[in-house]
């Protein structure tokens, strides 16, 4: 029974381990949202480039980011919607903060 107990204690930490070592840190994961931003066809096509940009964590698979952009009439700030399941990455401009 404290053999059975011992194995399956160890296959939960051990899948927990794995599990969070496969998830990208806040960090790491605003770092794949800028690089997405670089390349974007309509950010490249409106002349965007992206000057700053800071993630934080709402709940569950949602993120908050703050962009700072330069754009061809000046810099402006927007609040980003990122969701990250692990796998799939997703952003969306949310709202423009300032001008």
């Amino acid at each position: 029974m404290v053999n059975k107990t011992l194995t399956r204690s160890l296959f939960l930490i051990f899948a927990a381990l794995l599990f969070t070592a496969c998830s990208l840190s806040t960090e790491q994961l605003a770092d794949e949202v800028k690089k997405d931003m670089a390349n974007n066809a309509e950010f490249k096509s409106r002349g965007v480039t992206v000057k700053e940009f800071t993630l934080v964590h709402k709940s569950g698979n949602d993120y908050e980011g703050l962009l700072v952009a330069t754009e061809s009439n000046g810099e402006f700030t927007y609040k980003v919607d990122v969701t990250y399941d692990g796998s799939k990455l997703t952003w969306k401009l949310a709202e423009q903060v300032t001008q």
